[in-house]
């Protein structure tokens, strides 16, 4: 079993969460491929390894990896396109789902990030610095969320400038509502990124997990 495949099944396998799935990623190298016998020299606790032993064999999996793969571009740790400065981060995802433009995960990225309920002065320095940014060849990165980061996409996509969104919830998911046509231009003209599966609905707890990123 190759790692993308491996990685997709922990991720649908419940009872595995994400930093117990970084952790068993961790034992293997690019192009490494997945056997049961190697899960079986990891010395996992025995109920981590139940779980991952019946996520490998579980003939369910194989077309929920299908559908999934038909809906988005799934980006492993291992993968070269994965950034390098993510990669090196505490409890980086081990998978991500993205919609757009993967070659912007190569340039040199700004992050911006604010206030839900921005000043009239916050909104003047974005509208400000953004289009010197973009002019530096910078793409500009942000968490699609009410206030600041909406405004950074905003003004990036107007002034022609490419934008990476990263989200709390599914890619199939809107949040929040009145930013659907924003999340659905930046997937035309950017790039979309969640680390969760496709469906997984947004939930309070998953927006501090995606600020790690």
């Amino acid at each position: 079993m190759n790692l993308k495949e491996f990685c997709l099944r922990l991720k649908l396998q419940q009872g595995l969460g994400i930093t117990t799935i970084g952790k068993i990623a961790a034992n293997f190298t690019a192009g490494e491929e997945v056997t049961v016998d190697k899960i079986e020299s990891l010395s996992l606790k025995s109920n981590i390894q139940n779980l991952v032993l019946a996520a490998m064999k579980n003939d369910k999996f194989n077309s929920w990896i299908e559908r999934i793969e038909l809906q988005c571009d799934v980006i492993t740790i291992f993968d070269t396109i994965y950034p390098n400065a993510l990669r090196e981060m505490y409890n980086a995802p081990t998978l991500l789902f993205t919609r757009g433009d993967l070659s912007l995960l190569k340039k040199e990225i700004t992050v911006i990030v604010g206030a839900r309920q921005p000043t009239n002065y916050s909104r003047f320095v974005l509208k400000q610095l953004i289009p010197q940014l973009i002019q530096q060849d910078f793409v500009i990165a942000s968490g699609l969320a009410r206030g600041v980061d909406g405004i950074a996409h905003q003004e990036t996509l107007k002034n022609n400038g490419k934008t990476i969104a990263v989200i709390g919830n599914g890619l199939n998911h809107f949040y929040p509502q009145e930013n659907k046509m924003l999340q659905e231009e930046i997937m035309a003209k950017g790039l979309l990124i969640s680390e969760y599966l496709p469906d997984t609905p947004p939930r309070p707890y998953r927006f501090p997990e995606r600020n790690r990123i």
